[in-house]
Protein backbone atom coordinates (compact mmCIF):
# COMPACT_ATOMS: atom_id res chain seq x y z
CA UNK A 1 0.00 0.00 0.00
CA UNK A 2 2.90 2.27 0.68
CA UNK A 3 2.74 4.76 -2.23
CA UNK A 4 -0.30 4.28 -3.16
CA UNK A 5 -2.37 7.19 -4.94
CA UNK A 6 -5.61 8.48 -2.63
CA UNK A 7 -8.54 8.49 -4.37
CA UNK A 8 -11.23 11.49 -4.10
CA UNK A 9 -13.09 10.75 0.00
CA UNK A 10 -10.00 8.04 0.87
CA UNK A 11 -8.02 9.03 3.56
CA UNK A 12 -4.76 6.60 4.60
CA UNK A 13 -3.48 6.44 7.85
CA UNK A 14 -0.09 8.10 8.27
CA UNK A 15 0.81 5.75 10.79
CA UNK A 16 0.45 2.93 8.13
CA UNK A 17 -0.40 3.88 5.45
CA UNK A 18 -3.44 1.98 5.18
CA UNK A 19 -7.21 3.06 4.27
CA UNK A 20 -8.79 4.15 6.80
CA UNK A 21 -12.55 3.85 7.09
CA UNK A 22 -14.74 7.21 6.49
CA UNK A 23 -18.19 7.69 9.07
CA UNK A 24 -19.77 9.45 11.85
CA UNK A 25 -17.44 8.67 14.91
CA UNK A 26 -18.18 9.87 19.11
CA UNK A 27 -15.88 12.90 19.19
CA UNK A 28 -15.05 14.32 23.08
CA UNK A 29 -12.77 17.21 24.30
CA UNK A 30 -11.87 17.04 27.73
CA UNK A 31 -11.71 20.70 28.01
CA UNK A 32 -15.34 21.06 27.02
CA UNK A 33 -16.46 20.74 30.48
CA UNK A 34 -20.01 20.87 30.63
CA UNK A 35 -20.11 22.23 27.33
CA UNK A 36 -20.03 19.13 25.31
CA UNK A 37 -23.28 18.64 23.21
CA UNK A 38 -21.79 16.53 20.41
CA UNK A 39 -21.85 12.70 20.12
CA UNK A 40 -20.51 12.20 16.17
CA UNK A 41 -18.52 13.86 13.67
CA UNK A 42 -17.49 13.23 10.51
CA UNK A 43 -13.84 11.06 10.42
CA UNK A 44 -11.26 8.45 9.72
CA UNK A 45 -10.87 5.13 11.47
CA UNK A 46 -7.74 3.07 11.00
CA UNK A 47 -9.06 -0.76 11.29
CA UNK A 48 -5.22 -2.18 10.73
CA UNK A 49 -4.94 -4.45 13.66
CA UNK A 50 -0.92 -4.43 13.06
CA UNK A 51 -0.77 -0.32 13.12
CA UNK A 52 0.69 1.06 16.11
CA UNK A 53 -2.59 3.35 16.21
CA UNK A 54 -5.25 0.74 15.61
CA UNK A 55 -8.78 2.26 15.87
CA UNK A 56 -7.06 5.86 15.40
CA UNK A 57 -9.72 8.30 14.19
CA UNK A 58 -8.69 11.55 12.49
CA UNK A 59 -11.79 13.69 12.38
CA UNK A 60 -12.53 16.05 9.23
CA UNK A 61 -10.27 19.17 9.61
CA UNK A 62 -13.04 21.80 8.29
CA UNK A 63 -15.84 19.99 10.36
CA UNK A 64 -13.84 20.28 14.14
CA UNK A 65 -13.28 23.95 13.71
CA UNK A 66 -16.60 24.72 13.19
CA UNK A 67 -17.56 22.72 16.48
CA UNK A 68 -14.54 23.99 17.93
CA UNK A 69 -15.45 27.39 17.50
CA UNK A 70 -18.85 26.78 18.31
CA UNK A 71 -18.15 25.71 21.61
CA UNK A 72 -16.13 28.66 22.03
CA UNK A 73 -18.71 30.80 21.46
CA UNK A 74 -21.44 28.85 24.26
CA UNK A 75 -17.94 29.25 26.73
CA UNK A 76 -18.24 33.02 26.13
CA UNK A 77 -21.67 33.37 26.29
CA UNK A 78 -21.20 31.21 29.28
CA UNK A 79 -18.65 34.06 30.97
CA UNK A 80 -21.04 36.38 29.97
CA UNK A 81 -23.95 35.37 31.94
CA UNK A 82 -21.73 34.83 34.64
CA UNK A 83 -20.38 38.37 34.18
CA UNK A 84 -20.51 38.54 38.32
CA UNK A 85 -17.63 36.47 38.99
CA UNK A 86 -15.55 38.03 36.47
CA UNK A 87 -12.57 39.79 38.57
CA UNK A 88 -13.47 43.26 37.14
CA UNK A 89 -17.04 45.12 35.62
CA UNK A 90 -16.89 47.85 32.96
CA UNK A 91 -19.03 51.21 33.84
CA UNK A 92 -19.13 54.80 32.29
CA UNK A 93 -18.00 58.16 33.51
CA UNK A 94 -20.16 60.29 32.16
CA UNK A 95 -18.46 64.09 31.83
CA UNK A 96 -21.83 65.54 29.60
CA UNK A 97 -22.72 67.86 32.49
CA UNK A 98 -19.06 68.74 32.94
CA UNK A 99 -18.60 69.37 29.72
CA UNK A 100 -21.55 71.18 29.15
CA UNK A 101 -21.27 73.78 32.92
CA UNK A 102 -17.98 74.48 31.62
CA UNK A 103 -18.83 75.79 28.65
CA UNK A 104 -21.43 77.51 29.94
CA UNK A 105 -23.82 76.25 27.55
CA UNK A 106 -27.89 76.25 28.72
CA UNK A 107 -29.79 72.56 28.79
CA UNK A 108 -32.64 74.15 26.91
CA UNK A 109 -29.90 74.98 24.34
CA UNK A 110 -28.93 71.74 23.53
CA UNK A 111 -32.43 69.87 24.45
CA UNK A 112 -33.30 72.18 20.99
CA UNK A 113 -30.70 71.31 18.74
CA UNK A 114 -30.94 67.70 19.94
CA UNK A 115 -34.46 67.88 18.73
CA UNK A 116 -35.55 65.87 22.28
CA UNK A 117 -37.48 67.40 25.63
CA UNK A 118 -35.81 69.17 28.00
CA UNK A 119 -37.19 66.08 30.29
CA UNK A 120 -35.08 63.55 28.42
CA UNK A 121 -32.10 65.87 27.78
CA UNK A 122 -32.26 66.44 31.55
CA UNK A 123 -31.90 62.31 31.73
CA UNK A 124 -29.10 61.77 29.96
CA UNK A 125 -27.21 64.67 32.03
CA UNK A 126 -28.92 62.66 35.73
CA UNK A 127 -27.60 59.58 34.12
CA UNK A 128 -31.21 58.20 34.37
CA UNK A 129 -30.61 57.75 30.33
CA UNK A 130 -27.93 57.34 27.98
CA UNK A 131 -27.93 58.75 24.42
CA UNK A 132 -28.11 56.44 21.31
CA UNK A 133 -25.65 56.54 18.69
CA UNK A 134 -26.87 59.71 16.95
CA UNK A 135 -27.65 61.39 19.89
CA UNK A 136 -24.36 60.82 21.36
CA UNK A 137 -22.52 61.89 18.15
CA UNK A 138 -24.67 64.93 18.27
CA UNK A 139 -23.73 65.97 21.82
CA UNK A 140 -19.81 65.33 20.49
CA UNK A 141 -20.29 68.11 17.77
CA UNK A 142 -22.32 70.42 20.16
CA UNK A 143 -19.92 70.29 23.07
CA UNK A 144 -16.83 70.40 20.56
CA UNK A 145 -15.33 67.32 22.94
CA UNK A 146 -14.26 63.54 21.17
CA UNK A 147 -17.31 61.56 22.61
CA UNK A 148 -14.48 59.30 24.12
CA UNK A 149 -14.35 62.15 26.43
CA UNK A 150 -17.70 62.62 26.98
CA UNK A 151 -17.94 58.81 28.05
CA UNK A 152 -15.21 57.35 29.05
CA UNK A 153 -15.34 53.16 29.47
CA UNK A 154 -13.13 51.90 32.81
CA UNK A 155 -12.61 49.16 34.44
CA UNK A 156 -12.91 48.52 38.25
CA UNK A 157 -12.94 45.59 40.13
CA UNK A 158 -16.12 43.45 40.78
CA UNK A 159 -16.01 44.07 44.56
CA UNK A 160 -15.71 47.86 44.29
CA UNK A 161 -18.56 48.04 41.56
CA UNK A 162 -20.59 45.58 43.99
CA UNK A 163 -20.57 48.45 46.57
CA UNK A 164 -20.97 51.15 44.01
CA UNK A 165 -23.88 50.23 42.80
CA UNK A 166 -25.97 49.63 45.97
CA UNK A 167 -24.86 53.67 47.02
CA UNK A 168 -26.31 57.02 46.83
CA UNK A 169 -24.53 60.09 45.64
CA UNK A 170 -24.24 60.54 49.76
CA UNK A 171 -22.02 57.47 50.17
CA UNK A 172 -25.22 55.50 52.17
CA UNK A 173 -26.60 52.30 51.22
CA UNK A 174 -29.99 52.73 49.19
CA UNK A 175 -32.72 51.20 51.49
CA UNK A 176 -33.85 47.59 50.22
CA UNK A 177 -31.36 46.62 47.35
CA UNK A 178 -28.85 45.03 50.13
CA UNK A 179 -31.94 42.44 50.66
CA UNK A 180 -32.55 41.58 47.17
CA UNK A 181 -29.09 41.31 46.70
CA UNK A 182 -28.80 38.81 49.43
CA UNK A 183 -31.91 37.03 48.33
CA UNK A 184 -30.37 36.46 44.95
CA UNK A 185 -27.26 35.32 46.55
CA UNK A 186 -29.17 32.50 48.58
CA UNK A 187 -31.05 31.35 45.73
CA UNK A 188 -27.78 31.21 43.88
CA UNK A 189 -26.77 28.69 46.38
CA UNK A 190 -29.19 26.56 46.42
CA UNK A 191 -29.45 26.19 42.30
CA UNK A 192 -25.85 25.62 42.86
CA UNK A 193 -26.64 22.78 45.19
CA UNK A 194 -29.61 20.96 43.25
CA UNK A 195 -27.57 21.00 40.40
CA UNK A 196 -24.82 18.87 42.69
CA UNK A 197 -27.82 16.47 43.77
CA UNK A 198 -28.95 16.00 39.86
CA UNK A 199 -25.62 15.09 39.09
CA UNK A 200 -24.81 12.13 41.60
CA UNK A 201 -27.88 11.32 40.73
CA UNK A 202 -27.64 10.99 36.86
CA UNK A 203 -23.72 9.37 38.13
CA UNK A 204 -26.05 6.70 40.07
CA UNK A 205 -28.02 6.05 37.21
CA UNK A 206 -25.14 5.74 34.58
CA UNK A 207 -23.48 3.31 36.89
CA UNK A 208 -26.38 0.78 37.28
CA UNK A 209 -26.35 0.86 33.54
CA UNK A 210 -22.69 0.34 33.22
CA UNK A 211 -22.66 -2.42 35.78
CA UNK A 212 -25.68 -3.89 33.72
CA UNK A 213 -24.50 -3.40 30.37
CA UNK A 214 -21.18 -5.33 31.56
CA UNK A 215 -23.39 -8.31 33.08
CA UNK A 216 -25.47 -8.56 29.39
CA UNK A 217 -21.93 -8.40 27.96
CA UNK A 218 -20.58 -11.28 30.23
CA UNK A 219 -23.81 -13.51 29.46
CA UNK A 220 -24.83 -12.40 25.44
CA UNK A 221 -21.18 -11.19 24.22
CA UNK A 222 -23.05 -8.07 22.85
CA UNK A 223 -21.04 -4.82 23.48
CA UNK A 224 -22.48 -1.68 22.56
CA UNK A 225 -20.52 1.54 21.54
CA UNK A 226 -20.13 4.14 23.52
CA UNK A 227 -22.78 6.58 21.69
CA UNK A 228 -25.40 3.24 22.72
CA UNK A 229 -24.37 3.54 26.24
CA UNK A 230 -24.64 7.62 26.32
CA UNK A 231 -28.26 7.11 24.83
CA UNK A 232 -29.44 4.10 26.93
CA UNK A 233 -28.29 6.72 30.26
CA UNK A 234 -30.29 9.39 28.45
CA UNK A 235 -33.23 7.42 28.10
CA UNK A 236 -33.19 6.45 31.69
CA UNK A 237 -31.94 9.62 33.32
CA UNK A 238 -35.01 11.65 31.27
CA UNK A 239 -37.85 9.27 32.79
CA UNK A 240 -36.04 8.91 36.43
CA UNK A 241 -38.39 10.73 38.88
CA UNK A 242 -35.85 11.93 40.95
CA UNK A 243 -34.03 13.72 38.03
CA UNK A 244 -37.21 15.16 37.21
CA UNK A 245 -37.92 16.57 40.47
CA UNK A 246 -34.74 18.28 40.90
CA UNK A 247 -34.93 19.43 37.47
CA UNK A 248 -38.32 20.64 38.54
CA UNK A 249 -36.98 22.14 41.65
CA UNK A 250 -33.59 24.02 39.40
CA UNK A 251 -36.48 25.97 37.36
CA UNK A 252 -38.38 27.12 40.01
CA UNK A 253 -35.44 28.34 41.64
CA UNK A 254 -34.52 30.00 38.44
CA UNK A 255 -37.82 31.57 37.82
CA UNK A 256 -37.19 33.27 41.46
CA UNK A 257 -33.99 34.46 40.72
CA UNK A 258 -34.99 35.89 37.39
CA UNK A 259 -37.96 37.47 39.54
CA UNK A 260 -36.00 39.31 42.27
CA UNK A 261 -33.29 40.38 39.42
CA UNK A 262 -36.28 42.01 37.65
CA UNK A 263 -37.02 43.95 41.50
CA UNK A 264 -33.09 44.82 41.96
CA UNK A 265 -33.41 46.34 38.35
CA UNK A 266 -36.74 48.31 39.37
CA UNK A 267 -35.03 49.51 42.38
CA UNK A 268 -31.55 50.39 40.64
CA UNK A 269 -33.54 52.81 38.06
CA UNK A 270 -33.38 50.65 35.02
CA UNK A 271 -35.76 50.41 32.29
CA UNK A 272 -38.42 47.51 33.52
CA UNK A 273 -41.75 46.20 31.63
CA UNK A 274 -43.50 45.78 35.12
CA UNK A 275 -44.63 47.95 37.55
CA UNK A 276 -43.43 48.16 40.76
CA UNK A 277 -47.00 46.40 42.18
CA UNK A 278 -46.72 43.67 39.45
CA UNK A 279 -42.60 42.96 41.23
CA UNK A 280 -44.29 43.31 44.80
CA UNK A 281 -42.52 46.51 45.75
CA UNK A 282 -44.38 48.82 48.16
CA UNK A 283 -42.54 51.96 46.54
CA UNK A 284 -44.41 54.74 44.68
CA UNK A 285 -43.74 55.52 41.50
CA UNK A 286 -40.65 58.46 41.16
CA UNK A 287 -39.27 56.71 44.25
CA UNK A 288 -36.55 55.34 42.60
CA UNK A 289 -35.59 58.72 41.01
CA UNK A 290 -35.37 60.51 44.73
CA UNK A 291 -32.85 57.77 45.76
CA UNK A 292 -30.64 59.40 43.49
CA UNK A 293 -27.86 56.51 43.24
CA UNK A 294 -24.33 56.92 42.75
CA UNK A 295 -24.07 54.53 40.15
CA UNK A 296 -27.40 55.20 37.09
CA UNK A 297 -28.21 52.23 35.04
CA UNK A 298 -26.00 50.04 37.28
CA UNK A 299 -23.13 51.46 35.25
CA UNK A 300 -23.11 54.96 34.35
CA UNK A 301 -21.68 57.20 37.21
CA UNK A 302 -21.12 60.93 37.08
CA UNK A 303 -17.52 62.33 36.39
CA UNK A 304 -18.13 64.58 39.77
CA UNK A 305 -18.97 61.62 41.55
CA UNK A 306 -16.14 59.39 40.19
CA UNK A 307 -13.72 61.79 41.49
CA UNK A 308 -15.16 61.42 44.68
CA UNK A 309 -14.79 57.42 44.13
CA UNK A 310 -11.53 57.87 43.34
CA UNK A 311 -10.47 59.98 46.39
CA UNK A 312 -12.99 57.77 49.04
CA UNK A 313 -11.14 54.20 47.86
CA UNK A 314 -8.12 55.24 46.20
CA UNK A 315 -8.67 53.95 42.58
CA UNK A 316 -5.85 54.72 40.20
Amino acid sequence: MKGRKVEMGEKLCKYCNTRMIGGLYSYENTDWGDFSDVDRLTGYKCFNKECSHYKNIEFDEEVQKKVEQGVQLKKLLHRTKQADKSPIKPILISKVKKARTDQDIAPKLISDVLGVTDQRYGAIERNSNTPNVFIALQLEKIMGIDLHELYELVYIPTDLYQKLKILNTDFEVVPGIPEKLELRKQIDADIVSIKAKLKIRRGEIATVIKNGLIEERKINQKTLTTTEQRQKIRKEVDKDKENLKLLAEIDKKSAERVFVRKQIDFLMGKECKETAKQLGLDIKEGDVEKQNFLMRLGYCIDYDNWILVKEKYMVD
